[in-house]
C-alpha cells in the first residue's frame, strides 16, 4: 500500500509547491489536494487493518487529514491560513514522536529510513507553519516541497518498485 500512497502524495506536493511559486490555480490545486488527502486516509486505514500495520497507518492517517486541511483551505479560498499552520505544527509534533520511536523505540518500530523521512516531513511542516504566519517565503516552501518530492516520496516509492526494499 505504501507505493500507491507515496505516488499519490507526490501528485499534491508538486502542484502545491508550484502554487507557492506563483504557478497554478488555488481552487483546482485544492480539489486535487483533497483527493490526495482522501486517498492517503483510505491507504492509512488499509495499512492499519488489512496489512496489520497501525504504526505506519496512523502516521499516514494524520498526514492525510493535514492534506485535506490544505485542500479545503485552497479550494475554499480561505484568506487566513493560520488554521493550516496550526494543523501543520501539530503534524510536525507527531512526526517528532515517530522520529524518536523510529530511532530509539522498540525494535519492531525502528527504521532509519522512516526516521529520515519523518525528519524531512518535519522540516516541511515547520516551513508550512512559518509560511502561514508570514514568517517564511512561499517560494522557499514551494521549492522545498518540490525537492522533497524526489527525496521523500519518489526515491522510496521507486526503490520499492525496483528492488522491493527501501533505499536503506
Amino acid at each position: 500500500m505504501a507505493i500507491p500512497v507515496l505516488i499519490a502524495i507526490s501528485l499534491m506536493w508538486i502542484p502545491v509547491g508550484l502554487l507557492n511559486l506563483g504557478k497554478g490555480e488555488a481552487k483546482g490545486t485544492g480539489v486535487l489536494t483533497l483527493m490526495v488527502g482522501t486517498v492517503t486516509i483510505i491507504g492509512a486505514i488499509i495499512q492499519a487493518t488489512i496489512f496489520n500495520d497501525p504504526w505506519v497507518g496512523s502516521l499516514l492517517f494524520a498526514y492525510g487529514l493535514f492534506y485535506n486541511t490544505v485542500g479545503y483551505a485552497l479550494a475554499s479560498g480561505a484568506k487566513d491560513l493560520k488554521f493550516v499552520g496550526n494543523a501543520s505544527i501539530t503534524v510536525g509534533l507527531i512526526s517528532i514522536v515517530y522520529i524518536i520511536l523510529s530511532l530509539a523505540g522498540p525494535e519492531a518500530l525502528r527504521s532509519d529510513f522512516l526516521a529520515l523521512a519523518c525528519a524531512g516531513y518535519l522540516v516541511l511542516y515547520i516551513m508550512v507553519w512559518l509560511n502561514t504566519y508570514g514568517w517564511l517565503s512561499g517560494k522557499v516552501t514551494g521549492w522545498s516541497l518540490i525537492i522533497w518530492t524526489f527525496v521523500g516520496l519518489w526515491w522510496p516509492a521507486f526503490s520499492l518498485v525496483a528492488t522491493g526494499q527501501l533505499p536503506f
